[in-house]
């Protein structure tokens, strides 16, 4: 994915969702040409089923991986 965001980054997002079953929704700050030195930040968020304690059930639990602050 070198200095590019869009059909690069899509492509591997595939490769990814396939090998881990799993689809997050992926948000980028930029796509396409960046620049060497600009920033590019991801926010990516992903609802999952946890628990599963038989009788107790599960619960949805969104899970969240934004840019860090600094």
């Amino acid at each position: 994915m070198s200095g590019r965001g869009g059909s690069e980054t899509s492509a591997r997002y595939e490769r990814l969702a396939e090998k881990t079953g799993m689809r997050p929704v992926v948000v980028w700050s930029q796509t396409g040409r960046i620049q060497l030195g600009h920033e590019v930040s991801v926010a990516i968020t992903l609802n999952m089923e946890m628990g599963n304690f038989g009788s107790i059930g599960s619960w949805p639990v969104t899970l969240r991986l934004l840019p860090c602050p600094w």
